[in-house]
């Protein structure tokens, strides 16, 4: 049983490297608690941001554009790291190890983590990945299925914000019903 007490220590004082996927198109209030969220945590020490950039969606904005508007919100958050990916240049985990010395803990919205439940094995999972951070969305209650996954909790007001959401209200110029994220969306989309 001392191995157990050991190991459980080192697992729950253990540091990792967080990586969150998105489209990020646009960048909204929900990612900027998401990301908040991720660097406050304690189990966090810092963060890769992978924007995706694949040829079957039609992004309403550019990558340079959503790249800009996220390098500009964490210029000075020296433990923010973004890269991109498409169909030809992916991040999966053996390539994101290369950018770390830290395990990795992928950070994914509750639907995201069920679908990956849906469609992989648990175990296979966190083999990949030795934590998962869970963001719960609208008022579902999200169920945990491992110790090595946690809730990364954020205001409830952000837990009904999507990029979708928010594209449809640009196209139908009804912005005023959601939060826009900055000064510097509306300047560098005009």
């Amino acid at each position: 049983m001392k191995w157990l007490a050991a190991y459980l220590r080192e697992f729950f004082s253990r540091k990792y490297t967080a990586v969150f996927w998105g489209a990020f198109d646009p960048p909204t209030e929900a990612h900027y608690a998401i990301i908040a969220a991720v660097l406050a945590h304690q189990k966090i020490e810092d963060l890769i941001i992978v924007l995706n950039n694949h040829n079957y969606k039609n992004y309403l904005y550019s990558l340079e554009i959503r790249q800009q508007l996220l390098q500009s919100k964490y210029a000075t958050e020296n433990r923010v790291r973004f890269v991109w990916q498409d169909d030809q240049n992916e991040y999966r985990y053996e390539r994101l190890q290369l950018l770390t010395r830290r395990p990795l803990c992928a950070v994914a919205g509750y639907d995201a983590y069920k679908q990956w439940l849906k469609n992989t094995d648990a175990r296979e999972l966190h083999r990949q990945y030795q934590a998962i951070a869970v963001v719960p969305r609208g008022d579902e209650v999200p169920v945990i299925l491992s110790a090595r996954t946690f809730l990364l909790k954020i205001d409830l007001r952000y837990r009904y914000i999507s990029s979708t959401m928010m594209r449809a209200a640009f196209v139908s110029k009804t912005s005023d019903s959601v939060r826009i994220p900055d000064s510097d969306f509306n300047a560098s989309t005009k």
